[in-house]
């Protein structure tokens, strides 16, 4: 078996222009010749990768790229700015600088209809876009507040089981306290 643990004259003419892994790899590790032309020959790109809390840009080979991308279902992978197949990544002919992104897929809108909400409080009121659950949340989480639906007053717990139409006009407000004066 051949065995580098010094440098070998070819590999140290392209010292600076080899990919940077394979330095710090090189430094850590005793590996053997076939190993370090093998990694000179894999091309490394910049990956883009967004989630949930963001995106961060790590390097990957190619083959690392198309592991990624088939690991989680509906993982969309752009190429120079086009969107490809995941699948097909493998096998694709990538040049050294391509820019690569992978994003989890897009899911369509909602199917559940949405109401413009006026709110009215202490301090005015506020108008919030709610689908028709979350206006009974919201009406029920503060006892005493009256729904107006299309102007006329409903129950609270009642909002969530009604039957209401695409544009009505809902109103929360606080409730209205009367007394005796003496």
């Amino acid at each position: 078996m051949n065995v580098c643990v010094e440098r070998p004259l070819e590999l140290r003419r392209r010292w600076f222009v080899a990919e940077p892994f394979v330095h710090s790899f090189i430094r850590s590790r005793v590996i053997t010749t076939p190993q370090v032309k093998k990694m000179e020959e894999k091309t490394v790109f910049d990956v883009e990768i967004a989630d949930a809390s963001g995106h961060s840009v790590v390097q990957m080979s190619q083959e690392e790229i198309a592991e990624k991308a088939t690991q989680s279902q509906g993982t969309w992978v752009f190429v120079n700015d086009q969107l490809v197949n995941a699948s097909d990544v493998a096998a694709m002919n990538m040049e050294a600088g391509s820019r690569v992104r992978l994003m989890p897929g897009l899911i369509g809108g909602q199917d559940v209809p949405t109401f413009e909400v006026e709110i009215a409080d202490s301090t005015g009121h506020s108008t919030a876009v709610m689908t028709q659950a979350e206006i009974a949340e919201t009406a029920n989480r503060s006892a005493g507040t009256w729904v107006f639906v299309n102007d006329q007053l409903v129950n609270a717990s009642d909002v969530a089981a009604m039957n209401m139409e695409a544009g009505s006009r809902v109103r929360l407000m606080p409730g209205l306290i009367g007394g005796l004066c003496a």
